[in-house]
C-alpha cells in the first residue's frame, strides 16, 4: 500500500521539504490506511491484494474529507507549466532545470487528482494491466470500513 497526500506549496530546498512533510496530517493518513487494511478479506485462496495507491486530501481529521472514490491515476499535471535549462557556472556536464508552474487545471474526471480536488479520498489499484485494473472492484469489506470512516463512496 502506497499513501500519500495532497501538497501545495511544494518547495525544492531542504527547509521546504521539511515544513511541508511537518504540515501533512499523518494522522488521518494512518486512520484511512489502516481502514483498507482492517476491512480486507483475509484467508481467501487464490485471491491476492493489488498494490493501492491512496491518495488523502489536505485536512486535519478524517471528519473534513468528503468520502472517498475508486479512481485512477491521472495523466495529466494538476497545473500547467513551462520549463528551461541553464548552465552550471563552471560545468560543461551540467545544467539546472527551471520549471514555472502555471494556474491551476481542471482534473481528469475519475482521476486521483479530481478525488483530491473535491477533497475525497482516492483508492487506485496499481501495478497492472489497465484494463485488468479497471475490472477489480474494492472488496464490499473495504469500502464499508471507508464508508464507516471517511463517509460514502462517491
Amino acid at each position: 500500500m502506497a499513501v500519500s497526500q495532497a501538497v501545495e506549496g511544494w518547495h525544492f530546498d531542504q527547509q521546504g521539504q521539511m515544513d511541508l512533510v511537518g504540515s501533512m496530517a499523518w494522522d488521518a493518513a494512518a486512520q484511512v490506511a489502516g481502514a483498507v487494511v482492517a476491512g480486507w478479506p483475509t484467508g481467501e485462496s487464490g485471491r491476492s491484494a493489488p498494490l493501492v495507491n491512496l491518495n488523502i486530501p489536505r485536512g486535519a481529521t478524517v471528519a473534513d474529507f468528503a468520502g472517498w472514490r475508486r479512481t485512477r491515476v491521472g495523466s495529466v499535471p494538476a497545473s500547467s507549466r513551462a520549463g528551461s535549462h541553464e548552465p552550471v557556472p563552471g560545468r560543461v556536464d551540467r545544467v539546472r532545470a527551471l520549471m514555472k508552474w502555471g494556474d491551476r487545471d481542471t482534473p481528469e474526471p475519475g482521476s486521483d487528482a479530481a478525488a483530491i480536488a473535491d477533497s475525497a479520498v482516492s483508492v487506485t489499484w496499481l501495478g497492472g494491466h489497465p484494463v485488468l485494473l479497471e475490472a477489480l472492484e474494492v472488496p464490499s469489506s473495504v469500502s464499508e470500513s471507508l464508508d464507516s470512516l471517511v463517509g460514502p463512496a462517491s
